[in-house]
């Protein structure tokens, strides 16, 4: 993204990083300066993928880990400087203790909104606003992560899980805005 096009092809890309010229403009990136609004939305879009998720990424090459946390790191602190008018990166796990996220104004919506990596039983989806007003037992899991259970009846009309529940490995956060 910052040096042009990126090779598609796994084989090219281990190559790639692997390099020491990849190294040498790493370590000489101002990234302040260099990222172009375009290339933020690029990167913004990358991040929210569900499978650009550093669990995620553990399970495909565990080397490629840092620098995953890295590109995160950079968005969230575009997102809360240059392009704070922009979209808002979700910080990496047990980075949004440390330093909380600006408060924005929010609409809620009217239909719950799940994060595309966790499960919800029952299938939020799939009820009625009716329905959406008394949730028994809401359970949200992220495999191979945890679960977290809201027991007894919970109101879910217009909320935003992506924003308050966040299940990652060694860290359950339920508002962590809060």
């Amino acid at each position: 993204l910052l040096w042009g096009q990126p090779p598609q092809k796994w084989d090219q890309l281990k190559k790639f990083v692997s390099s020491d010229a990849f190294l040498q403009k790493l370590q000489k990136l101002s990234f302040q300066q260099a990222v172009t609004k375009d290339m933020f939305n690029k990167l913004s879009e990358r991040l929210d993928n569900p499978e650009f998720d550093e669990e995620h990424i553990k399970t495909v090459c565990v080397p490629v880990v840092p620098l995953a946390i890295w590109c995160r790191a950079i968005g969230v602190y575009l997102s809360r400087t240059k392009f704070h008018e922009l979209a808002e990166i979700r910080p990496v796990a047990g980075a949004g203790a440390a330093c909380p996220s600006p408060k924005r104004h929010y609409v809620a919506p009217t239909q719950p909104q799940q994060p595309a990596h966790m499960i919800f039983e029952p299938d939020i989806e799939l009820m009625s606003h009716e329905e959406l007003r008394h949730v028994r037992d809401l359970t949200i899991s992220r495999p191979n992560v945890g679960t977290i259970t809201f027991h007894g009846e919970t109101d879910v009309t217009g909320l935003d899980f992506a924003r308050i529940v966040r299940l990652e490995v060694g860290e359950v956060l339920v508002y962590p805005d809060k």
